[in-house]
């Protein structure tokens, strides 16, 4: 017998609770260098396994954004994001890496950063990664992140440490690795590094890109 569903057998029918979840970060993505009402955003996609994206980081925290801060103080923000290419597997531990230095003392992540892209072909390339387990990965770059920047390794360790809530829990920095590949996927990102200017996506920006080149663009923006 079919049963039939009236306004007063529906009110009988108890309701489940749910726990509300956050699918969202408590706060906003990437990490910024300059001030937050720069005239010129400039956000960038990163890989710590891509050569071109270590280029372009380099270049522009090292060369490009010095020299504006000296010339045009306040005129540029930079912002870039972790985000690991699926086929770059130790690029994603050297992302979460990092992330977890952020998270122990945020003021040593550029230090960080700077070192991974550096030393990538010695800690994050097939040809030091392919033999090692993930552990052993996470293990080495701790050790990698401390000696740049003075980060607490263990407590960096801790914080990518398998979590065993579950069979496949991961550790306390997968969700954010989830919202940054999220975050870029929303706004169409594929390679990297891809550059967006005030929010749109720039094609004619080079990882070959020379301090030379990137003033002859920004200098057109801030006339």
């Amino acid at each position: 017998m079919a049963l039939r569903l009236t306004l007063s057998t529906m009110r009988q029918v108890p309701m489940r609770r749910y726990t509300a979840m956050s699918i969202t970060p408590k706060m906003p993505l990437g990490h910024r260098i300059g001030a937050a009402d720069a005239p010129v955003k400039l956000e960038s996609w990163y890989d710590f396994a891509c050569p071109f994206s270590a280029k372009s980081f380099l270049t522009l925290t090292q060369q490009v954004l010095p020299t504006y801060e000296e010339k045009a103080p306040g005129q540029i923000q930079f912002l870039h994001y972790q985000y690991p290419q699926p086929w770059h597997a130790p690029g994603a531990y050297a992302a979460e890496v990092s992330l977890a230095v952020e998270a122990v003392d945020p003021s040593c992540y550029l230090a960080t950063c700077k070192h991974f892209f550096e030393r990538q072909e010695d800690l994050v390339f097939d040809k030091v990664s392919y033999s090692m387990s993930r552990s052993e990965m996470y293990a080495m770059l701790a050790t990698a992140a401390a000696q740049a920047s003075g980060v607490d390794a263990t407590a960096v360790l801790a914080k990518v440490d398998f979590l065993a809530t579950s069979p496949n829990a991961g550790n306390e920095m997968g969700q954010l690795i989830k919202w940054y590949a999220k975050h870029g996927r929303k706004n169409g990102i594929h390679v990297t590094p891809t550059v967006l200017v005030n929010g749109i996506e720039e094609p004619s920006i080079s990882s070959s890109w020379t301090p030379a080149m990137w003033t002859d663009y920004l200098d057109q923006k801030l006339a």
